[in-house]
């Protein structure tokens, strides 16, 4: 899309605030392109800007999203953070039917699967387990129904060995930020006779891209990039189930 659809000439970074850069000096790159996270994501990608401009519009204004953003003018939108509250609303959810992956993005994700367990069923599952997850633990006193991206499940209860036999898989793809637990996960389903496979891509989306295309899903209910996966699978009519609290 880049160079095709998106002209470098007609390259806008759209932001809602302002990032206060580490450095001084913009003559070269955008603000926002210098600014941890957004600079470094971008760059990672290959991609410039020409400039940067302010946005105050949001989901539930669809016709001021359109007078502001007319197609003709800017045939893509690129943008610091969703113009949405967080965690998204329940009736945004269906948005993530517009999403589409890019063929790079499909290119090697299906390349993975086939090179390493071609044919065969797999549930995916993702754990948090990193030092961010068990501070965030700490935060849990008002309850869990309105933590992060928690509305998107109920009561969750999910067994990791009851799915992979009910769904018959052969497979389970691990994919965290920290723990793949591989050794302690090909134990517990030792009498499955399951593989267990965890890559840590370069790039976090070809792990939402596997997670999206398995025969089952297990997520962390108050994950974000659960969140990703469990919406995309939803509007495409796979089973998503979430880890069990305690």
């Amino acid at each position: 899309m880049h160079g095709e659809i998106w002209k470098s000439s007609r390259a806008f970074s759209w932001w809602l605030g302002v990032c206060k850069s580490r450095e001084q000096n913009t003559n070269s790159a955008i603000m926002e392109n210098i600014c941890n996270p957004f600079g470094p994501f971008w760059d990672e990608l290959g991609v410039n800007f020409d400039s940067m401009k302010a946005f105050t519009v949001a989901y539930h204004e669809p016709e001021r999203w359109v007078q502001r953003f007319s197609p003709s003018e800017y045939p893509v939108v690129a943008l610091k953070g969703a113009p949405a509250s967080f965690p998204m609303a329940t009736e945004h959810r269906a948005l993530q039917q517009y999403m589409e992956w890019s063929d790079s993005i499909v290119e090697q994700g299906q390349r993975y699967i086939q090179q390493n367990f071609p044919g065969r069923k797999y549930v995916g599952i993702h754990l948090r387990n990193g030092p961010d997850w068990e501070k965030a633990c700490g935060h849990l006193e008002g309850g869990l129904s309105s933590f992060m991206a928690s509305p998107q499940c109920i009561n969750p209860r999910s067994s990791e060995k009851e799915h992979v036999e009910e769904t018959g898989a052969t497979v389970v793809y691990v994919a965290t930020d920290k723990n793949p637990l591989i050794h302690e996960i090909g134990s517990h389903l030792a009498d499955l006779k399951v593989s267990v496979f965890h890559q840590d891509p370069w790039l976090p989306q070809l792990d939402l891209y596997i997670l999206g295309e398995a025969d089952h899903f297990i997520g962390n209910c108050v994950s974000s990039f659960t969140s990703f996966v469990a919406r995309a699978r939803t509007v495409h009519n796979k089973p998503t189930s979430f880890w069990a609290v305690r």
